[in-house]
């Protein structure tokens, strides 16, 4: 799977950054990165949200509970991210080109 990836990403950088002039192909290139760095750091924290809150409620909750307790903060977590994301994409749209 990892030499898969690295051939897939390869390849999609060189198709990705082939039109474009020397000088801005760096950018192209990261900015097409920047997804799968973002994903990595997201899929992180809410691993850490996970683990902390399933720790927090094992202490009074029973174990099935405690379980189910960490993914469920995660999620509320993630979808008070994706609504603060879209409510800061409304507020402040970007300004059409003149």
């Amino acid at each position: 799977m990892g030499f898969g990836h690295v051939l897939t990403v390869v390849s999609f950088i060189t198709a990705m950054t082939s039109g474009l002039r020397d000088h801005e192909q760096g950018v192209a290139g990261g900015l097409s990165q920047l997804p799968q760095f973002l994903g990595a750091i997201g899929t992180a924290c809410l691993a850490a949200i996970v683990t902390a809150r399933t720790k927090a409620l094992a202490a009074t909750a029973s174990p099935t509970l405690a379980t189910l307790g960490g993914p469920h903060t995660a999620m509320l977590t993630a979808g008070f991210v994706c609504l603060v994301g879209a409510l800061l994409a409304v507020l402040f749209p970007r300004p059409s080109p003149s």
